[in-house]
């Protein structure tokens, strides 16, 4: 499997959590939206060093309603 050669993991959604589904997707989009169209690395490592730094300043900063969505590490 391709994906732990680049040391990540997959966490299938729940079965009967299509909700789930569009939380990850939505995840997707505003991470392509504010990361990948206003990167400008030119080497892998330099891209490494942008993602290192957009996840510690910017990270999942989309405004959500409270309560509404649950973090699933719990």
């Amino acid at each position: 499997m391709k994906f732990r050669e680049y040391g990540a993991i997959v966490a299938p959604c729940p079965p009967r959590r299509g909700n789930r589904k569009g939380a990850v997707e939505c995840g997707v989009k505003f991470f392509c939206g504010r990361f990948w169209r206003t990167m400008t690395a030119t080497t892998p490592e330099e891209a490494q060093v942008a993602l290192d730094r957009f996840w510690a300043t910017t990270g999942d900063a989309r405004l959500r309603p409270p309560g509404r969505y649950a973090d699933p590490d719990e």
